[in-house]
This record gives structure tokens, sequence and C-alpha cells, in this order.
């Protein structure tokens, strides 16, 4: 680092935002009051915003519980059909109550999965974004919500039909309407969720490098060509569950990497605010 009067280069405050440029090194921010240096120690997360680090910390966890309740209820779901099918006893209470359970299982898996995200592509307050850290942390941004939105759209559309259908009152006209939207919104769902996988590949390797962690890096590269192609033959069921084992194992990594971040940080007397 130079010398203690010259001026800092283009930074901001990882505490603030607030713009350092020009400040002397030796100065504290003008706006909370912290050490300039602070900032200045590089693009290592173990420098940036403790609160920042504790963030992307809670979104893998997340994400990782959403993947680990989604692969284990379809796995305990294809175990449980096939061994009471095979029992006879498919048709009775005890059959339909396993399933609703399961069922419920899942879609907590999918209410956690965005949410986590959500967290996990947090701008950092501190640092100005890169070009393409910043794309790839928006486009997961958007197609989370699109994601979110398809499915509820989907959800309301499913229910009117099957209302309709129930009621015996559905015209022709209304009926392919409904299953046109439908049509449509598994579409965008698959395509905006293909656009977060791509992107969320991109950022996590970014954020391996900020880590840094090699492992981290080389797996999500690993998961951009094999998820897919994993996920291709969905019909049979065990190789997309392999994809969702390794994403969620990838993801199960960078919380534990952000766990060992944030316990170094209160090591080297970097405390979380209370803001």
């Amino acid at each position: 680092m130079s010398d203690d009067s010259g001026p800092t280069p283009i930074a901001h405050c990882i505490h603030c935002s607030y713009e350092l440029t020009g400040l002397a090194y030796s100065a504290n921010c003008p706006e909370c009051g912290s050490p300039v240096q602070d900032s200045l120690r590089g693009d290592l997360l173990v420098f940036r915003q403790p609160e920042y680090v504790l963030k992307l910390r809670r979104g893998a966890f997340l994400v990782e519980t959403s993947i680990n309740l989604t692969v284990g209820s379809l796995a305990l779901m294809l175990v449980y059909v096939l061994t009471l099918a095979v029992a006879g006893m498919h048709n009775t209470w005890f059959f339909g109550a396993g399933i609703i359970v399961l069922t419920l299982v899942f879609l907590a898996g999918l209410v956690l999965f965005p949410i986590g995200w959500w967290l996990l592509s947090s701008p950092d307050p501190g640092r100005a974004d890169i070009a393409g850290e910043q794309r790839a942390r928006r486009l997961i941004r958007v197609t989370v919500a699109i994601t979110v939105f398809s499915s509820l759209v989907s959800a309301a559309n499913e229910m009117i039909f099957r209302g309709q259908l129930f009621s015996g009152s559905a015209s022709s006209v209304f009926s392919q309407l409904l299953e046109l939207i439908r049509t449509v919104m598994q579409f965008t769902t698959l395509a905006a969720w293909l656009v977060q996988f791509f992107s969320a590949m991109v950022y996590l390797r970014w954020l391996a490098k900020q880590i840094p962690n090699l492992r981290i890096y080389q797996r999500a590269g690993t998961l951009m060509w094999l998820g897919p192609l994993l996920s291709l033959p969905y019909c049979l069921l065990i190789p997309p569950l392999i994809a969702l084992v390794l994403y969620g194992n990838l993801l199960s990594w960078v919380k534990e990497a952000l766990t060992q971040i944030a316990e170094q940080q209160r090591g080297i007397g970097r405390p979380v605010s209370e803001s």
C-alpha cells in the first residue's frame, strides 16, 4: 500500500458505500467514521462488510435446505408409492395422507429456493458492481421473480380449471384459454429456470474467487454443462435427482466457506453492526 499521506484510489466504503476517492489512506470515512484502509484490502470476502457475508450465508443455507427438501421428498415419494403399490395399499387413506405430507415438504422446498437465491445474490453495499457479476446477479433476481410469478399464475389457473370442471360450467373456449395460459406459464417457468441456473453458476464462479475456493469454482463450471445434461432425461427421475444432489452439495460448500469467513471476521475483530 502507498504511504499514508497519498490519495485513495477510486473506492467505496465497505460499511456505508460512501465514495472515498481522494481521501488520505490514514483518514476515516466522512459518513460512518470507519478507517479508509478497511476498504482498500482487496476483493476477498473476508475484508467485506460482515453483515453482507452473513446475508450470503443465510441465502446459501436456504438454497441448500430447499434442494435437500426437494430431493428428499421426491426420493421418499418414489419409494413410498412403489412400496405401497406392491403391498396393495395404494387405495387406502394412509397412502393419500403420505402423498399430502410429502407434497407439502416438496412445496416448502420450492418456497425456500427463491428466498435463498434472493439473499445469496444480494449486492455488496460497499463495492461497485463489476459488469459480469452484476449481470449474473440481476439475471438471478429477475428470473427468480419470473419463476415465482409464473408458478402462482399456474397454480391459480389450475384451481380455476378444476373448479370449472367440477361445476360442469366450463365452456370449450374458456377451457382452451386456460389450457393456453397453462402452456405459456410452463414454458415461461422452464425458460426462466434455465437462465437462472446458468446465471447462478456464473455468479458462484465469481463468488468462489472472492472466497477464494477452487473446489467451488470448478464444481460450478462442471454443473454448467453436467446439470442440463442430467436433467434432459427428466422422465427417468434418477439423473435429475443426481443433478440436484450435486447442486445441493455445491451450495453446502458455499455455506461452509461463508461460515468460515464469518468466523474469521469475528476472530480479527470485525464486529457486525446492530443497525
